[in-house]
């Protein structure tokens, strides 16, 4: 027995022998295992005598299934009780044969393991949140979006603008050649979707009906379809007709018929606006706020991943691809033919992709270790009773989609964010909380609201149905 940490390669290594009286044991049952499978003139299948059958198995034969036969039992009763909290195993084992000989056999069983992290100084990264407060362009966007259920599409000669609905028809040629999936006709596109590759959409703001134009473009290098990636393309492309987005006057009529929570006047509306917009902006720094923070984190810190826990995530992240392939009716085999790409290529960008998530996690993990941040039992219970307050559900009931795991993750997150915004900009973030704090505020009076009327539409329900008592 041995226990061995690779701290270069965050693996901890075990590895037992089976010897003496075991391995004999062992050997001998995989012997009259084996000796069933033996076939022989004159003999019923099981039926051989043992010293004929002998003849029959060869040595390597009787050594491995002696040794398979011995796995589990020894993994559960000699391997993992050397395994230790304090290790901190992350991630599958893998098992490798290192000893398979006549007097004894050696298995060694690698465990990836938390890495040892060397953190930088978080606290002082130089970051800064931005601007906190809604532009009216901000403010517009957001009343658009509010009222887009109730917006009609004009039909138009033009221009082009931005949120316009094009209908056009499209070549596109490479070195003078279409290629495959380079043309439709009829494309219906709302202007500032991104369905195209980048400037596609830009170009054709400020065209009209029946115009037509070449939009040159280049493929970024990173283009799903490799054939593509990188090389200089011509669209030919012609508006058949354009639609623009026809909004309806917001009144207190119109905002009586939509009939928004705490939304009865246009002040009313203004304010929904305002706290949207600025819920909007402050997700968007947040998240432009973590991804910087999570690269400087990376470039002040020095760990080493296991290569087999790489390895397991990417083997996830090829999975989940398949499945949503085949949620496409699109095969493996397909995909790739029609890319040009290979399955050791796609393989290789999800094992960087699982490289830069796992290292992202370590490095969070190691900041919320420094700063001796633990989720217990109690605060999963408190979100969980938040859950089923929010939705109205049994707490039990919401423990059985919402582990332990998620909310741990989920806090961890949140407390991590919070620290490197507090510690490398405080000015920003007092503004980033005190504005937080009015979204919230303001969607505690929405929940009470809805509240108030689903019970009020309750209680008039059983009014309309109650039965009616016959006058006698």
């Amino acid at each position: 027995m041995s226990k061995l940490i690779d701290k270069k390669n965050s693996i901890l290594k075990i590895s037992y022998t089976i010897n003496g009286k075991d391995w004999e044991e062992a050997k001998e049952k995989a012997k009259i295992e084996l000796r069933k499978n033996v076939q022989i003139k004159g003999f019923r299948k099981g039926h051989v005598p043992p010293r004929e059958a002998d003849k029959y198995l060869s040595k390597f034969e009787i050594l491995d299934k002696a040794l398979h036969n011995s796995i589990e039992k020894i993994y559960d009763e000699k391997i993992l009780s050397q395994v230790e909290p304090s290790d901190e195993v992350i991630g599958s084992p893998s098992l490798n044969i290192t000893e398979l000989l006549e007097d004894k056999a050696t298995i060694e069983v690698s465990f990836p393991i938390h890495p040892e992290v060397k953190l930088g100084d978080y606290k002082k990264m130089g970051l800064k949140l931005g601007k906190l407060t809604p532009t009216k362009e901000d403010l517009e966007e957001v009343k658009k979006s509010l009222i887009s259920n109730y917006v009609v599409m004009l039909e138009t000669e033009g221009p082009v603008k931005l949120g316009d609905s094009v209908n056009f028809n499209f070549i596109g040629y490479i070195d003078g050649k279409t290629f495959e999936g380079g043309d439709a006709e009829d494309y219906d596109l709302v202007i500032g979707s991104n369905q195209f590759i980048p400037g596609f959409e830009t170009q054709m703001i400020g065209m009209k009906t029946n115009e037509s134009k070449n939009i040159k473009l280049r493929f970024p290098d990173d283009y799903h379809a490799v054939n593509l990636a990188g090389k200089d393309v011509v669209f030919d492309v012609k508006i058949n007709f354009i639609k623009t987005a026809n909004y309806p006057e917001i009144n207190e009529q119109f905002l009586k018929e939509i009939n928004l929570p705490l939304v009865k006047t246009n002040d009313d509306f203004e304010k929904l606006v305002k706290i949207e917009a600025s819920r909007k902006i402050l997700n968007n720094r947040e998240q432009e706020f973590i991804n910087e923070a999570k690269h400087k984190l990376l470039a002040l810190t020095e760990f080493e991943i296991a290569p087999s826990l790489v390895e397991e995530e990417a083997k996830k992240y090829y999975q989940n691809f398949l499945d949503n392939l085949k949620h496409q009716d699109i095969t493996e085999k397909e995909y790739i033919e029609f890319t040009k790409n290979t399955k050791e290529k796609i393989m290789q960008t999800f094992k960087d992709a699982a490289t830069k998530n796992l290292k992202e996690l370590i490095a969070f993990a190691a900041v919320a270790k420094s700063e001796k941040f633990t989720v217990t039992e109690a605060d999963y219970l408190k979100e969980v009773d938040k859950l089923a307050n929010l939705y109205g559900l049994p707490v039990d009931q919401v423990k059985n989609f919402v582990k332990f795991d998620n909310i741990q993750m989920n806090l961890t997150n949140k407390f991590i964010t919070n620290l490197l915004m507090k510690e490398n900009d405080p000015e920003g973030f007092k503004q980033f909380s005190t504005k937080l704090s009015e979204i919230e505020k303001y969607d505690n009076e929405k929940t009470e609201s809805l509240m108030a009327m689903d019970k009020e539409k309750k209680e008039t329900s059983k009014v309309t149905t109650a039965p009616v008592e016959e006058n006698k």
